[in-house]
């Protein structure tokens, strides 16, 4: 996995290179740099994910004996808004790195979603499976986080849809990448 995170990295940095090599200028050079920093980043982001998940599929499979283990854990990563020992909230900060500022998005465009369930559609998007968010949050049933997913598609006007929640912060991460890259091409063609 290591040596993989590595390859891509090299990979960034010279396509940054090249790039500026072809454009000469500082600009581009900043540019392109901050790109290969950001491939870095969202690289490590969906490591620290993919270890999370095993981290919880581990300890669900554990059972009960594991109940103690799941408390602790329970008390670091439950999703508290004003706990700062939460390792939770992190979970928005990785979206919007990771997702061009989707929970930013989401709390300018959509005012009627509160703090928890931005951090929620965070986590969502971060590409947790339901069963992980359950034990995650706490949920002793499956009805209890459809219903917060439900609340949520209700308020982003997305119910008639039928678009699962995961599916539309999908396509919403598409259509901000997209914008960034456009806002990029325009900046770059300015100098």
């Amino acid at each position: 996995m290591l040596a993989a995170l590595l390859a891509v990295s090299l990979i960034a940095v010279t396509l940054a290179l090249v790039f500026c090599h072809r454009h000469g200028s500082v600009l581009s050079t900043q540019l392109a740099l901050r790109r290969a920093r950001e491939a870095q980043l969202k690289i490590a982001i969906d490591a620290l994910m993919e270890l999370l998940r095993n981290i919880i599929d581990t300890v669900q499979l554990s059972g009960g004996r594991a109940e103690v283990l799941m408390r602790d854990l329970r008390s670091r990563l439950v999703v508290e808004i004003d706990n700062d020992k939460s390792l939770v909230k992190d979970c928005r900060l990785f979206a919007d790195l990771r997702f061009n500022g989707l929970a930013d998005y989401l709390e300018r465009h959509y005012p009627t979603l509160n703090k928890q369930e931005i951090l929620l559609c965070s986590i969502i998007s971060l590409g947790l499976p339901s069963d992980n968010l359950r034990c995650l949050l706490g949920h002793n049933h499956a009805g209890s986080l459809y219903n917060r997913t439900t609340r949520i598609r209700k308020k982003l006007g997305i119910t008639r849809s039928g678009m699962p929640l995961d599916e539309y912060l999908y396509q919403l991460s598409l259509e901000l990448e997209k914008e960034r890259v456009e806002e990029d091409y325009f900046k770059i063609k300015e100098k």
